[in-house]
């Protein structure tokens, strides 16, 4: 949850975020935990969401947090991602960040940051990802279209429709 209303909940696994908070100091973005310790989290965290998605249908998981553009590679040892780079202009970051009352981490410096960070390694591990700006996806349903075929992704008519009508709230 964030203390945004206009974005209340922000769709990310608290579990991932604590263990990626634990090596990823999320104010420096600095390493401060133990990167095997995380890779050994990880090794046992992600076969039980894969199976608890295969169980509801799903034959993907969606991994979603800042902090993730950090451990790219070590992400990539467990697991084959795509990386899906929503973008943002900074200045909208930065303003984002002011109407929150965030720390500076959460604004444009962060943003530069994870993003050359988030760049570097897909490009170092050979990670596949595609970059799109952030309302391109939220207007065009073809962007959305590109993005969940870059993915493998399919679903079905209802949830499409679900996930339609949650991104124009």
């Amino acid at each position: 949850m964030t203390n945004d209303p206009k974005t209340p909940d922000s769709h990310e696994s608290v579990d991932f975020r604590n263990a990626l908070a634990a090596t990823y100091n999320e104010f420096s973005l600095e390493k401060i935990g133990s990167v095997p310790d995380f890779i050994s989290w990880l090794g046992a965290w992600l076969p039980k969401k894969i199976e608890l998605a295969q169980q509801t249908g799903n034959d993907f998981i969606v991994l979603k947090h800042p902090l993730s553009a950090m451990a790219l590679g070590e992400i990539n040892k467990l697991c084959k991602p795509r990386v899906v780079m929503v973008t943002r202009p900074f200045r909208d970051i930065e303003s984002t960040r002011l109407r929150r009352k965030w720390l500076w981490n959460y604004g444009s410096k962060g943003a530069h940051i994870i993003y050359s960070r988030a760049l570097s390694q897909a490009i170092d591990y050979g990670i596949p990802f595609v970059s799109v700006g952030f309302n391109s996806f939220k207007e065009s349903k073809e962007t959305r279209a590109n993005l969940m075929d870059f993915c493998g992704i399919t679903v079905d008519d209802t949830h499409l429709l679900n996930a339609e009508n949650f991104i124009r709230i």
